[in-house]
């Protein structure tokens, strides 16, 4: 007999006999809200009994309900069932048909009964608990959204519909297994699985979301292609991920590994002889995880951190099976490895960085492989079986400490990639990361060196960064340096520019590498074969001051005013006297030197020319007179520029500099001939220095100064009429500061010495003509000149360079003035030529000056 109870509006129904028959409660339509009491509907129920009273619950709401031998309750209207308890036995069967048709209560089923969600949001709410192979059957999108679900035993929840599971929270015990069939079956909620509990992921994407925890033995089975596309799992104890199909996780796959229980493994990831993608592995417990193979074929775990960013694993990576595990890296981001790799298949990075955490974590049976991405040691020693590099290959990334080694045991192929390695570049002493390669090397390969602290210094057998214990038939080249010289590229450290050579000094066919700083290795036979390389800047840095101390220069007194003793006679050539110039006038001088110097020392070998230029203008007037001659007072402004070109092996460049000052002179002229002049002038500069070969200034706006303090004395004797010689001696101290100053490269420059004292021994004759208020006087001059310093001394990065000339010169000049209107106006100028004694005409100054006075 089969009995069908029709609820609407209730108030007391009284059931005196169920049978054996199958008791079918059907609601349907919006009933009036009802509250049964307890019910039971058993096989042979007797006065079977239910009360309600109208509140605003469903009809299933409080107390408890018993169905039992297969009795079905279809739940078709909202809120049917919100509370109380409800307990299905021995096959009995829940149809939940509506939105809302659980929203509360507890449900219990027991004996492979069954609750069959068929709509969405068929459970809101509540809990359901399974047991004996009960089943829920899910066919409905977002037919779970809320509530608690506990399977123990061998009970199931079959989830077939797409995004079947939205909420809730599935808890899996015994042996109970969730099927997850259909697409995007779990797209939220949170499922725990504990004892030997199962999911089974065998639709595409059939985990969108939501949080899998896996505990004890539980298992993870992944046996679709995309079967994992979102959410988080989280394995504990000795739980496995099974990847049953290639390509069974995405990159949107993250999975978790920690330890719950002491002593467990912390859960595996097993590829059984399948290859897949994976978005993240991490460890939420230090050491926990395993990732294995576990097949008979070889199998491939690509890491893509691009989608879910950077990854930290610290558990055992390992064959685990007669198949081979192999290892890539993928993607922009990091996967940073910290537990034990024995893994016998290859290592590949294809993107992103694949970096150690540990010392020796990467396996040392494995070929690794870089395209373009990177492997980054860390700072820890690691070795590899072979290496083949077209990437980036780092022991250190980060920086920091150095002396990290990174061992290939066989051997190692260039395809194009870069060594970066950290160096303190200093001595032959200097700490150093370093790749050494117990094999044969091949190809082309890139080296970056980071300096860490080094301050450098001048090296002779150099700083071993790659050794080669095999066949060195590959090549090396630094890819970083600050500029290229000799077709190498050089990497600046203070005062000192590093190439990387092949083979050591007293071990000429070892075949490792060296950074050096040794000339040497440039070019082949310089003077002094233990000379270091300097960087670009020092030549010009230590050219510099003497560029100033040319400009800073100062002429003698006929060079500046041109004639200050005249004739007194009639207007012909038979009485020519040596009275003084009594006019007062201004005057304006224009002033031109084309110089070229090979200095005795130089630390940098630099040769430089100079052109340089002086406008000056000035005032004199007669500030008192005797009988005995007049004593002359001066002031002037003057501007100067410069153009220094320094040429060296270490590097050339120019010197700009431009230059405003002022000056006084005073001087006293006899009516006998002898005269003593003294100037004093202080100049203010502005330079800029530029390396050719770096490509770049290595200061701009640089500031600094000068003064000069000159006394010349001379006496005019008269030879016959019309002619005289004149022996001159002057000194001059010439003194030049610049402010210190940062350059390229970062290079602290800073000024020791830039001091001159210059004497000079000439002999000049004279000829002199006057007629009609005219005077000409032509005349030849010839100069001895002495240093009496010791050069100048710059500190580049605290390195002292030095440079000094020859002392001892010789020169040669002619020159003239005209004058007319009884002496109001006067031309005059001068052409000279110096050169060194020593090596004669390797240095040389040739001058020349015009001027015009006009007489008050």
């Amino acid at each position: 007999m089969r009995v069908v109870i029709k609820i609407n509006l209730v108030r007391q129904i009284k059931f005196s006999l169920c049978d054996p028959a199958i008791l079918k409660i059907n609601f349907w339509a919006t009933i009036s809200i009802l509250t049964l009491g307890a019910m039971c509907f058993p096989a042979h129920a007797q006065n079977s009994i239910f009360t309600g009273n109208e509140i605003s619950n469903g009809p299933f709401s409080s107390h408890q309900q018993f169905f039992y031998d297969r009795s079905e309750l279809n739940a078709s209207v909202a809120n049917t069932i919100s509370g109380g308890s409800q307990y299905f036995y021995d096959a009995s069967v829940l149809n939940a048909s509506v939105t809302n048709a659980i929203s509360g209560g507890s449900q219990y089923f027991y004996d492979t009964s069954v609750l069959n969600a068929s709509v969405t949001n068929a459970i809101s709410g509540g809990s359901q608990y399974f047991y004996n192979a009960s089943v829920l059957n899910v066919s409905a999108a977002h037919a779970i959204r809320d509530g608690i679900q506990r399977f123990y035993g061998a009970s199931v929840l079959n989830a077939s519909a797409d995004n079947a599971i939205s909420g809730g929270g599935q808890g899996f015990h015994g042996s109970s297994v969730l099927n997850a069939s259909g697409a995007h079956a779990i797209r939220g909620g949170y499922q725990s699985f504990s004892d030997t509990s199962a999911l089974n992921a065998s639709g595409a994407h059939a985990i969108r979301g939501g949080v899998q925890v896996f505990y004890n033995a539980s298992v993870l089975n992944a046996s679709a292609a995309n079967a994992i596309r979102g959410g988080i799992q989280y394995f504990y104890d000795a739980s496995v991920l099974n990847v049953l199909v290639n390509d069974a996780l995405t990159s949107n796959t993250n999975i978790r590994f920690g330890i719950w229980l002491t002593g467990r493994p912390g859960g595996t990831l097993k590829l059984n002889g399948y290859s897949t993608l994976i978005g993240a592995i991490n460890n939420i417990s230090a050491g926990a995880g395993i990732i294995e193979n576990g097949g008979a074929t070889d199998s491939v775990l690509t890491v893509d951190t691009s989608v879910l960013g950077n990854s930290s694993f610290s558990g055992l990576l390992r064959d685990g099976g007669t198949g081979k595990f192999s290892l890539v890296k993928t993607g922009a981001g990091t996967l940073q490895l910290s537990g034990i790799s024995n893994y016998t298949g290859s290592t590949t990075v294809t993107g992103g960085t694949l970096q150690a955490g540990v010392r020796n974590v990467f396996s040392s049976a494995s070929d690794f492989t870089v395209t373009t991405g990177m492997l980054d040691a860390n700072g820890f020693d690691q070795t590899v079986a072979s290496l083949s590099n077209a990437g980036t290959t780092a022991t250190n990334l980060k920086g920091g400490a150095v002396g990290t080694t990174l061992t290939v045991t066989g051997d190692y192929t260039g395809n194009g990639g870069t060594v970066l390695l950290n160096t303190e570049l200093n001595d032959d002493r200097s700490r150093t990361d370093r790749l050494r390669i117990r094999g044969n090397t091949t190809g082309l390969s890139k080296l970056a060196i980071n300096n860490v602290g080094g301050l450098g210094a001048q090296t002779v057998e150099g700083i071993r960064v790659i050794q080669v214990d095999g066949n060195s038939g590959g090549q090396f080249v630094l890819s970083n340096g600050d500029y290229a010289i000799g077709g190498q590229q050089a990497l600046v450290v203070g005062a000192y520019a590093y190439t990387l050579q092949k083979n050591g000094i007293s071990t000429p066919n070892d075949g490792d590498w060296y950074m050096r700083s040794r000339l040497k290795d440039l070019i082949p036979s310089p003077d002094d074969p233990e000379r270091p390389l300097y960087q670009a800047g020092v030549p010009l840095y230590e050219t510099y001051p003497q560029a100033l101390l040319a400009l800073n220069s100062v002429p003698t007194m006929q060079q500046r005013i041109g004639n200050r003793l005249w004739r007194t006679g009639a207007e012909s050539n038979a009485d020519i006297s040596t009275r003084s110039d009594p006019n007062t006038g201004s005057w304006a001088r224009l002033e031109g030197t084309a110089e070229h110097f090979v200095p005795t020392r130089s630390g940098s070998m630099a040769r430089y020319d100079i052109d340089r230029y002086k406008m000056q203008v000035g005032l004199d007037g007669l500030l008192g007179e005797t009988s005995a001659g007049r004593l002359f007072g001066g002031l002037n402004l003057y501007s100067s520029n410069g153009r220094t070109k320094v040429s060296s092996s270490h590097g050339n460049g120019s010197i700009h500099t431009d230059g405003v000052g002022f000056g006084g002179t005073l001087s006293w002229v006899g009516d006998n001939g002898f005269y003593i002049d003294n100037q004093a002038q202080v100049t203010f500069y502005d330079s800029k220095l530029l390396s050719a070969v770096a490509g770049r200034a290595l200061v701009d706006g640089n500031d600094g100064y000068g003064y000069t303090w000159s006394t010349e004395v001379g006496r005019r004797f008269v030879l016959s009429p019309g002619w005289s010689v004149t022996p001159q001696l002057q000194l001059m101290y010439s003194k030049v500061s610049f402010d210190s100053f940062t350059g390229a490269f970062d290079t602290a420059v800073a000024l020791d010495s830039g001091k001159s004292v210059r004497g000079r021994l000439g002999l000049s004759l004279d000829h002199e003509n006057a007629w009609q208020a005219k005077h000409l006087r032509v005349y030849g001059i010839v100069n001895l000149y002495n240093e009496f310093m010791q050069g100048s001394k710059v500190y580049v990065a605290g390195a002292p360079v030095s440079s000094a000339n020859e002392r001892l010169w010789g020169g040669i000049g002619v020159g003239g003035s005209y004058t007319w209107a009884d002496g109001k106006y006067m031309v005059y100028g001068e052409g000279s030529a110096n050169t060194s004694l020593n090596r004669f005409g390797d240095s040389y100054v040739i001058a020349g000056i015009v001027g015009i006075k006009i007489a008050f």
